[in-house]
């Protein structure tokens, strides 16, 4: 006896998982489908769009090649001719900064190329 109440049992939790895996499935195809529609309409509304956008296009103006098609050597070139002007630029800007006993103590070659400070009587900052 014991073994059929234990059988009914499961036989009952069996049906029930059916049933509630069964309510839970059954609208998901009507879901894909409306899913489906939806995603339609917009790809026609998107491809509608990009037709009006397709004449007002224009290849971009200025647009420079690719670094990796250049030469390496014209690259590097530019490349260093940029970190100069960058310190330059720099030292530019902390030249009306600096006090002049730092300005002394810089190598010749960077203070060489800096204007002289307003009051110094030699080319070079004092």
């Amino acid at each position: 006896m014991r073994i059929l109440l234990w059988s009914v049992v499961w036989l009952v939790l069996l049906v029930g998982a059916g049933l509630y895996l069964w309510r839970r499935v059954r609208p998901l195809p009507g879901k894909v489908a409306a899913a489906g529609r939806e995603v339609e309409a917009l790809t026609r509304q998107l491809d509608a769009l990009e037709a009006m956008a397709e004449p007002q296009r224009s290849p971009l103006k200025g647009a420079k090649e690719l670094a990796v098609f250049g030469s390496p050597r014209e690259l590097r070139a530019a490349y260093a001719r940029g970190v100069a002007r960058s310190r330059d630029a720099r030292a530019l800007r902390r030249h009306d900064r600096l006090p002049g006993w730092a300005l002394r103590a810089m190598p010749r070659e960077y203070t060489a190329s800096l204007p002289a400070r307003p009051g110094s009587d030699e080319g070079q900052p004092s």
